[in-house]
């Protein structure tokens, strides 16, 4: 299950949510977790630029490692990089 929830700042009020089930296919490897969620979460933000484009994010927070991931680049960096878009 992912879900993209899109704040107004600086109220923090929710002015959009979306969650969609997603079935993966890829099992759970340390230190690649990047490969096995980020697809959800690039469709998930491709699905937001089609419906509502005016409430795509100027930058997108990630439960996951950025440039501090053991190997440099996890699924913050990843996302952020294949979706254009700042990632923390």
């Amino acid at each position: 299950c992912g879900t993209l929830v899109v704040p107004a700042y600086p109220s923090m009020r929710i002015v959009h949510e979306l969650t969609k089930l997603f079935h993966i296919t890829l099992p759970y490897i340390p230190h690649f977790l990047a490969f096995r969620e980020s697809p959800a979460l690039l469709e998930l933000l491709a699905l937001l630029k089609a419906s509502q484009p005016h409430l795509y994010p100027q930058v997108v927070l990630t439960d996951g490692n950025g440039e501090l991931h053991p190997r440099g680049c996890g699924v913050a960096c990843h996302v952020g990089v294949t979706a254009d878009i700042v990632t923390i």
